[in-house]
């Protein structure tokens, strides 16, 4: 699992190493999104709506891999046509989900969970339970390595 900020530069750049270490190891990692935007993030709350907005058609990947692209241009994105860019079945759907407050629901209880970990930033990873602040990319490599050999993340 990872505590995730869409707006987060250095979730996107971990991101990229997830992807790698998932191609490595095709079937033996599972990753599970947790949201946490963070205060300091104007754009990070309606992408993580857009993320579960996408999910709810059975497009989260998608979304997700996309939220990362343009994540340099959150400032300039039109949200409204988020759904179209992914080529979701129901842009209409994506749409009045955006507007729907409930779907914030699932954020809320990241952003709760985080908080009750007493997490201060993005990202953050679980492996095997084990709660861990990646000071790199290499460093979360390290960890799920040791898991797929049977042994402890803990350095």
């Amino acid at each position: 699992a990872v505590f995730t900020d869409f707006e987060c530069p250095y979730c996107r750049a971990l991101d990229s190493a997830l992807l790698a270490m998932e191609s490595l190891h095709p079937g033996r990692m599972e990753r599970q999104v947790i949201h946490f935007p963070l205060r300091g993030h104007s754009f990070a709350r309606r992408a993580a709506a857009a993320f579960e907005c996408a999910s709810a058609q059975g497009m989260a990947r998608r979304m997700h891999d996309h939220l990362y692209r343009v994540q340099p241009a959150f400032d300039q994105l039109d949200w409204s046509a988020l759904g179209a860019a992914i080529e979701l079945r129901n842009p209409e759907a994506f749409d009045m989900c955006m507007a729907d407050s409930s779907r914030s629901a699932r954020i809320d209880s990241g952003v709760k969970l985080a908080r009750e970990l007493k997490l201060s930033g993005t990202p953050v990873v679980v492996v095997n339970d084990w709660l861990f602040d990646p000071a790199s990319a290499e460093s979360v490599e390290r960890a799920v390595t040791a898991v797929m050999a049977g042994r402890s993340p803990k350095p």
